[in-house]
């Protein structure tokens, strides 16, 4: 059988520390300023075989350490009860790319009436811990994922971007949620497992959906049902 994974092995450990300090109110705003540092332990082997090509396919990341600091704050306003706005701002520090990431993030309210409101969402993010996906077709789910660090060398940050747009709203004891949304990632990466060479492949995925949720309640009781029409 070709593509024998004879071999394969990831370990990932990681420590934080986070301090936030809230600002006093100060009208209809608040500001919540924070900071967080981590460090992340990392070991990667991987090795495979095809038996019919008499070949042998293998890497190795050596464990190391990594540290990231990071800055962030959260600045909320509310405007008379029908406009709700909140802004963040993540910097991260990545040491062994030695970049500073940034991660706006926005998300708006709406209220269109006491029971009905309209919200929408918008963030960037950043993943220093890499999942190394197998995308071997003959067994799509025959191996669990393999993780480890970026580097932006061998392994990319992955950067992602979400957009979102919905309405929530009550009539009587029934309560709906629907939510369209947008994603993209850069920076995914998975084994060459097919053809065995010693290195890896990088994408990108898009993804478009939309989720209703639907929830009742009568005394004591609740009751919900969730629907996802999803494209990826």
């Amino acid at each position: 059988e070709e593509g024998i994974f004879s071999q394969r092995a990831s370990r990932i450990r990681e420590s934080s520390a986070r301090v936030e300090y809230d600002l006093p109110s100060f009208g209809s705003s608040t500001l919540q300023l924070g900071v967080q540092a981590q460090r992340f332990w990392h070991e990667l082997e991987y090795r495979a075989e095809n038996t019919l090509a008499d070949s042998l396919g293998a890497f190795s990341l050596s464990g190391g350490m990594a540290d990231a600091l990071a800055a962030y704050g959260n600045y909320r306003w509310e405007g008379e009860g029908l406009l709700t706005a909140e802004l963040g701002l993540r910097l991260q520090h990545y040491g062994p790319t030695e970049s500073v990431y940034a991660e706006p993030r926005l998300s708006l309210g709406y209220r269109l009436t006491e029971d009905w409101l309209l919200k929408a969402a918008y963030g960037e993010s950043h993943q220093f811990t890499q999942e190394v996906v197998n995308l071997n077709p003959q067994r799509i789910s025959a191996m669990g994922s393999l993780w480890t660090l970026a580097d932006d060398d061998r392994l990319p940050v992955a950067a992602g971007r979400e957009g979102s747009l919905g309405v929530s709203g009550e009539v009587g004891d029934w309560f709906f949620d629907a939510e369209a949304y947008y994603k993209r990632v850069k920076g995914i990466t998975t084994l060459n497992s097919l053809l065995l060479r010693e290195d890896l492949a990088e994408g990108d995925s898009r993804a478009t959906g939309l989720d209703l949720l639907v929830k009742r309640r009568w005394a004591n009781w609740r009751s919900w049902a969730i629907y996802t029409l999803s494209k990826t």
